[in-house]
């Protein structure tokens, strides 16, 4: 009597975690709709997405809307054999993996890549080719060569002239690039270091949740070198770092343009 006490307890406790986690899975949702960066843009992503939400409604929809439950809870009835069931064991476990794994992104030293550099360089300079005080076309060119030949298994806190560019890769398509430096135009902050820099990504997929992908790669990646804050400046997209966890450290100016510095403590 006493161990169905217990396991009675044990399963309502089991059921209200399920609960709970169910209710946040749909407010990510929700969130991540509302910030127009649940679907990605990028057609060879698209297709795979669709694919896993129709499998996911194919095999909701199988055993029928009765036998839906929230929580881990065991229903009548034999082992479910219609719809996707008949060819897979777990359909909407599966659909969930499809969905994630062909929207994972791959942050490749440009040293082991060189061959994909030549479009993140382009859009680079598209839009910042002569905008930046002091950092012409040509030196973004150079900067770009530099960073085929430097040490991406190695950090040192207090070296100079460090030049870290990352591609952006999914599914072997090359979407952005990134960069880790420890210096970025700013002498009045030269004591401030690394810098995240050189943030771009692919006109078309921008908006589309690529770029966070990105950061949260690369603050991955610092950590893993021994690297504990980071810090950038941006013109227009304060809000943008904010909401992924950087701080307004101080506003400032280089040449005609107006900036904010902010800056991450990395957990």
């Amino acid at each position: 009597m006493k161990l169905a006490v217990v396991t009675n307890r044990y399963m309502q406790i089991l059921a209200t975690m399920w609960s709970l986690g169910g209710f946040l899975a749909m407010a990510g949702f929700v969130a991540l709709f509302a910030s127009g960066n649940l679907l990605s843009l990028n057609p060879t992503i698209v297709l795979p997405q669709t694919a896993a939400l129709v499998l996911a409604l194919w095999a909701r929809r199988s055993p029928g809307l009765r036998r839906f439950h929230l929580t881990a809870e065991p229903t009548q009835g034999g082992l479910i054999t219609t719809g996707p069931y008949c060819i897979i064991r777990h359909p909407i476990y599966k659909a969930g993996c499809i969905s994630d794994f062909d929207t994972l992104i791959d942050l490749i030293p440009i040293s082991e890549f060189p061959e994909g550099a030549s479009a993140p360089l382009k859009w680079s300079l598209t839009l910042w080719g002569n905008h930046i005080p002091g950092f012409s076309r040509s030196d973004w060119i150079e900067f770009y060569e530099k960073a085929k030949g430097a040490d991406y298994s190695h950090w040192d806190p207090a070296g100079t002239d460090q030049e870290l560019i990352y591609l952006a890769v999914i599914n072997h398509e090359v979407v952005g690039a990134i960069a880790l430096v420890d210096f970025d135009d700013l002498e009045e902050f030269r004591h401030l270091k690394p810098w995240v820099a050189a943030f771009v990504v692919k006109p078309e997929l921008r908006r589309s949740g690529i770029g966070t992908e990105m950061l949260a790669v690369l603050e991955g990646k610092a950590k893993t070198l021994g690297i504990n804050r980071l810090y950038l400046w941006t013109e227009d997209q304060t809000a943008f770092y904010k909401r992924r966890g950087y701080k307004f450290e101080t506003s400032s100016r280089l040449g005609p343009l107006s900036f904010d510095l902010l800056s991450k403590e990395l957990d």
